[in-house]
C-alpha cells in the first residue's frame, strides 16, 4: 500500500504507531545498557533478595497508597 492512499488521519496514525515503536526500540535499548552498567558494577553478582520481604513491602505500600487514595476520595472531615 502506498502512502499516498492514505488519508491524512491514517497517515498521522502509521507515523505515530512508526515513532512509539521507535522509541520502544530506544528505551530497551538503554535498558540493556543499564542492566551491563548494573552488571559490572556488581562484579557480575545477582541481587541478593528475599522475595517474602520484598512481597511484603509491595503489599504494605499498596495498602498504603490505597489509604492515601481512600483519604483523597472520601475525606473524613
Amino acid at each position: 500500500m502506498r502512502s499516498e492512499s492514505l488519508t491524512k488521519e491514517e497517515r498521522q496514525l502509521l507515523h505515530e504507531k512508526l515513532d512509539r515503536k521507535s522509541d520502544w526500540q530506544n528505551a530497551r535499548h538503554r535498558l540493556a545498557e543499564l542492566h551491563d552498567q548494573i552488571a559490572a558494577r556488581r562484579g557480575g553478582q545477582p541481587l541478593d533478595l528475599d522475595t517474602e520481604d520484598l512481597v511484603e513491602q509491595l503489599h504494605q505500600m499498596r495498602e498504603e497508597r490505597t489509604q492515601q487514595l481512600m483519604d483523597a476520595c472520601f475525606p473524613t472531615t
